[in-house]
């Protein structure tokens, strides 16, 4: 277990810095990062450590949405979307089912709720981009997060 904790820190660090850095990464290099995270997640066993990958992992996700929305990929647009919803909806049941309470270890709860605040805002510009079709199911994302972040905040201040 003591062989667990330098690791884990040393993941939230290197997630922590990489977040910001998305934007300005290749898509093969954003590929990259994405199986990284997804391989990381089975050795994880710590809450906030599991939530903060799949923060990360909905990062990247959300970036490959702007690119298929900038290209008009309406198929790929679909299947990252479905991709990033399930990466947030996994965020969310890890922290409302590990244990910790959002009174006495909130980190998780707020890292999500910041997250989940960013990635609305971004939501919402894809959207503009896009058809009414596709715009649509953009803003169905986004209702997803928004919801997840309203419940985290609820959490966090009852």
């Amino acid at each position: 277990m003591r062989k667990l904790l330098p690791s884990t820190i040393c993941l939230l660090v290197a997630i922590a810095g990489c977040a910001p850095r998305l934007g300005r990464m290749k898509a093969s290099q954003r590929s990259e990062r994405l199986a990284v995270e997804r391989g990381n997640l089975v050795d994880l066993a710590d809450p906030l450590a599991r939530t903060r990958s799949y923060i990360t992992i909905s990062d990247i996700l959300l970036s490959f949405v702007a690119d298929a929305a900038r290209a008009r990929d309406s198929d790929g647009l679909n299947v990252l979307l479905d991709q990033y919803l399930t990466a947030i909806r996994a965020a969310r049941d890890t922290m409302v089912e590990s244990g910790r309470g959002a009174k006495r270890q909130p980190e998780g709860y707020r890292a999500l709720e910041r997250a989940m605040r960013g990635q609305t805002r971004l939501l919402q510009e894809i959207g503009v981009q896009l058809l009414a079709v596709e715009r649509q199911r953009v803003q169905s994302a986004r209702d997803v997060a928004a919801s997840v972040q309203k419940e985290m905040l609820g959490l966090l201040s009852p």
